[in-house]
């Protein structure tokens, strides 16, 4: 790379690389390019190759290669000042200074600890013991035989039938003796089966009564059971909602936290940026200014250089 002397124009100009081999726009008329045995790219000689127009302008003279402008260095840690050696040497060496910027140190990303409670402990299944109450016992004959008036009735019963066969003349009898004891083995059945009967409904009448009062104990236990079951569960989720609410008021004021320094770091930061280009402006403007008194001087020698070369032609 560097500058190339067109001939045509009788300019310079910067290639990065260039053949003149492969550019044939460059050529002056009914001319060649020669490349120079060395090899190098965009160094050789022009020479004619027919007889020229005589109405196109002679070729101008081969000229040497002007020297090449100090090319710029990006090596950074030099002098950040300007250039580096003599000002006034084309050779002198120039290094631009390096920004080095600073470096932003973010915080660890914002994070705070998942809610966590004590689960709900359910309560044991309500129990309450079976309605148990006696079976029926039937009552004996011998108890419905001592129940009380049984033996006055019986004995009234029996002295009628007596008298009334006395009346007859027939008190001693066969026919008597089986009716007194047909009518009295009749009364000692009704008797019985009056006394199984009252007896059975009193039986029915006290288990309805203990079932009942089964039924409301249990009842007045239940509902004991439940209001204290109901509020333990209402204060769990009371608990529950009160401590859920703490922790997102610690966490909001966390993350307000977070974000407040992380603002003051990022403030820090941008002053600090801002502050290190304030720095760098002034180096970057004097850096800028040697390179072009550098460029202007090499320019200037490089004319100086082509005006010998021209005038050592002849032209």
């Amino acid at each position: 790379m560097g500058w190339v002397y067109d001939p045509w124009t009788g300019e310079e100009r910067w290639e990065d690389e260039i053949d003149y081999a492969e550019r044939p726009d460059l050529a002056p008329p009914n001319s060649t390019w020669v490349p120079d045995p060395s090899g190098v790219p965009g160094v050789g000689n022009w020479q004619t190759t027919g007889p020229a127009n005589v109405d196109d302008p002679p070729p101008p003279p081969s000229a040497p290669p002007p020297p090449a402008p100090p090319p710029p260095s990006g090596d950074s840690g030099g002098d950040t000042s300007g250039g580096g050696g003599d000002a006034g040497d084309a050779g002198a060496t120039f290094q631009w200074p390096m920004f080095t910027a600073p470096k932003f140190e973010a915080p660890p990303p914002f994070s705070y600890g998942d809610f966590s409670y004590e689960p709900y402990q359910a309560p044991d299944r309500f129990t309450y013991e079976d309605f148990r109450y006696d079976d029926f016992t039937a009552p004996s004959m011998d108890e419905a035989m001592r129940e009380p008036g049984y033996e006055m009735a019986r004995s009234e019963g029996l002295r009628a039938l007596v008298n009334r066969a006395s009346a007859r003349g027939a008190t001693r009898t066969g026919g008597t003796m089986k009716d007194l004891i047909t009518w009295g083995n009749r009364f000692a059945e009704q008797n019985y089966g009056n006394v199984f009967n009252r007896s059975e409904r009193t039986y029915g009448t006290n288990r309805h009564n203990a079932r009942d009062a089964w039924q409301a104990n249990r009842d007045n236990q239940f509902g004991n059971w439940s209001a204290n079951e109901l509020a333990r569960a209402s204060t769990y989720d009371r608990n529950r909602m009160n401590a859920r609410d703490m922790w997102q008021a610690n966490r909001d004021n966390a993350a307000e936290n977070y974000m407040t320094n992380y603002g003051v770091s990022r403030d820090v930061f941008d002053r600090t940026y801002r502050g290190a280009l304030d720095e760098f402006a002034p180096r970057e403007r004097a850096a800028t200014a040697t390179f072009e008194d550098l460029y202007r001087r090499w320019r200037d020698e490089l004319d100086a250089t082509t005006r010998v070369a021209t005038a050592g032609a002849g032209l």
